[in-house]
């Protein structure tokens, strides 16, 4: 059910230029304001699909505790996340990483393989 929720969601993947643009329309990019040599990081940006972003977050959770990620980049962005910020910026640090492969899928022509996401 998420998954078609994502895939309803997105729509046609080839209206966003880059893996950036799908981030920031679902909404998994922060707030950064620049002010001369200042930089502060806030919030997730508000104005987004909000259901693309709850379903990606969702699917972080549930590929954060399957067994089959051990080993894979994903698991370490996960962790590594984890163990400095804490479980809520770690899924969504994990959700804007398979962001970045939903969005390299169809333009690869893979399928999504776990090989294809294991560390190298």
């Amino acid at each position: 059910m998420t998954a078609a929720t994502v895939v309803a969601e997105i729509g046609d993947i080839r209206r966003f230029g880059t893996a950036k643009a799908l981030r920031k329309h679902a909404g998994l990019t922060p707030t950064i304001t620049r002010s001369g040599e200042r930089s502060t990081t806030s919030r997730l940006v508000r104005a987004c699909n909000k259901h693309l972003k709850q379903a990606l977050i969702l699917i972080a959770q549930s590929f954060a505790r399957s067994v089959q990620t051990d080993g894979t980049s994903l698991e370490k962005t996960y962790y590594r996340c984890f163990f400095r910020h804490g479980p809520n910026p770690a899924k969504v640090a994990l959700a804007r990483q398979l962001c970045d492969v939903l969005f390299a899928m169809p333009r690869g022509g893979t399928d999504s393989q776990p090989e294809c996401l294991a560390a190298a």
